[in-house]
C-alpha cells in the first residue's frame, strides 16, 4: 500500500474489530496498489473475513479496477518519481515525507521505510534544520516563494551524517485540498 494508507492499514482493521462496521470487506473497491519497484496503480480488491476456531482471517483478491476513476494527482507524481534517476521526494504541507524514490535512498543512505513519515528535516542540517517547518508554514500562510520554483543550492545530510551539495527545486501541488510539494535534487 502507498502511504497515507499503508501508516492507517491498522487503525481500519482495529475499527473493523472493534465495530464490525467495514468500508470495504465483503463489499471491494478500486484501490492504489504500490509495486516492489515503487510504482502505484490503481486495482480493485475483493476481501472477504472469516472466524475459523475464534480466529480472523482476512482473503484478498485483485483484479482490474472497477471503475474509470484516475490516480490522484499524489499517486500520479509519485508514479512518475519512482523510477527517476535522481533524488526525488515528496512532503506534505507539515513537512512530512510521503514519499522518497530509490534514488534517494541510495545517496541518502535511509531507506523508504526510514524516511516515510518523518520530517524531511531529517535530511538537513543546521539553520535549514531547525527553521525548515517554520519555512514551509509561512509559505503555506503567504504564498511567498523562496525556493518553490526557484531552486538553491543546499547540503543534504546523509544517514551517515556527511553531507552532499546540491541544488534544491522545489514544485508546489494540490491533491484535492491536500498540498505536497516535490523536491528534486541535482548532485554538485
Amino acid at each position: 500500500m502507498p502511504e497515507p494508507f499503508r501508516s492507517e492499514h491498522d487503525s481500519y482493521l482495529a475499527n473493523f474489530k472493534h465495530s464490525g462496521v467495514s468500508r470495504i470487506i465483503g463489499i471491494g473497491r478500486d484501490v492504489p496498489v504500490q509495486k516492489k519497484d515503487g510504482t502505484v496503480t490503481l486495482n480493485h480488491l475483493k476481501l472477504n473475513h472469516q472466524e475459523i476456531s475464534g480466529k480472523s482471517y482476512y482473503t484478498g483478491m485483485f483484479t482490474n479496477p472497477q471503475s474509470n476513476k484516475e490516480l490522484s494527482i499524489l499517486e500520479k507524481e509519485r508514479t512518475v518519481l519512482t523510477d527517476l534517476p535522481i533524488p526525488a521526494i515528496i512532503i506534505d504541507a507539515q513537512g512530512e515525507i510521503q514519499f522518497a524514490n530509490a534514488t534517494t535512498c541510495s545517496v541518502t543512505g535511509y531507506s523508504s521505510a526510514e524516511m516515510i513519515g518523518k520530517n524531511v528535516s531529517m535530511l538537513m542540517h543546521g539553520e535549514h534544520k531547525e527553521k525548515h517547518n517554520s519555512y514551509i508554514a509561512k509559505y503555506v500562510e503567504t504564498g511567498n516563494a523562496s525556493v518553490i520554483g526557484i531552486g538553491r543550492k543546499v547540503q543534504a545530510c546523509k544517514k551517515d551524517g556527511m553531507l552532499v551539495d546540491c541544488k534544491l527545486f522545489v514544485t508546489k501541488k494540490m491533491d484535492g485540498k491536500k498540498m505536497f510539494f516535490t523536491g528534486i535534487l541535482q548532485l554538485e
